[in-house]
């Protein structure tokens, strides 16, 4: 009798829960070798693990949602979120509509006292964060991460030899600006799903539903694999 594997597209939704937070903290662990590789200005390697670490909250967030009963896996090509670099490269410029389609719904108002909801959380992400998010939607730059990591591990040649030494410092300041704004609206949104009552999930669901984000999504995936 053969036992059947499990794996990040059929884990349980309890175990997506108990998965998350390690994906999570092996993200964090990419930016802070990030970090320590551009001190000594081995800027290609930390251009590589600064991507490294945003495909790997793309990854925390789906066990999340799914562990929180959002049933992205119904989402067609849902297993290339885990197993397709470009796939993820997509969610992550969807990842932004999705954010700045939240902040269309939320009206940024004073928080009530005693109000601890989700939607309280993501009026206070959009606050502080301000209308940046439009211009950090960067799709050209997402659309050529996963060449730019692999360029900076690898030496290639196309027509002259293609050196990671290309990828300076000026590449690195992008790079590193456009993650950690990722980062921390990523964080924003994982910390406000965790701590959210059934209700407030609910209303996010529906409000997910409504805007047809499994579609948007689903699309991005497509892009990205038609380009291959």
């Amino acid at each position: 009798m053969t036992t059947q594997t499990i794996n990040f597209i059929n884990l349980p939704k309890e175990g997506s829960l108990k998965v998350y937070p390690v994906v999570k903290a092996n993200a964090e662990r990419h930016f802070k070798v990030a970090k320590v590789l551009s001190e000594v200005s081995e800027y290609p390697s930390a251009v590589a693990h600064l991507i490294l670490g945003t495909e790997e909250l793309i990854k925390a967030l789906a066990l999340l949602l799914e562990g929180k009963e959002f049933n992205f896996s119904t989402m067609t090509d849902y297993k290339k979120v885990f197993y397709n670099h470009s796939a993820r490269h997509s969610i992550l410029k969807e990842f932004f509509s999705v954010w700045i389609f939240c902040k269309t719904i939320i009206d940024l108002k004073k928080k009530k006292k005693g109000e601890h909801s989700i939607l309280y959380a993501l009026r206070f992400g959009a606050s502080i964060l301000g209308g940046g998010l439009e211009g950090i939607t960067n799709y050209e730059w997402w659309s050529g991460a996963d060449k730019l990591k692999q360029n900076g591990f690898y030496v290639d040649y196309a027509n002259g030899v293609i050196s990671p030494d290309v990828i300076g410092e000026a590449a690195y300041n992008k790079a590193y600006k456009i993650v950690m704004a990722f980062r921390t609206d990523a964080r924003l949104f994982i910390s406000a799903v965790s701590k959210a009552t059934e209700k407030e999930l609910a209303e996010l669901k529906a409000s997910f539903e409504t805007a047809d984000i499994k579609k948007l999504i689903e699309e991005g995936i497509a892009r990205s694999v038609a380009k291959k």
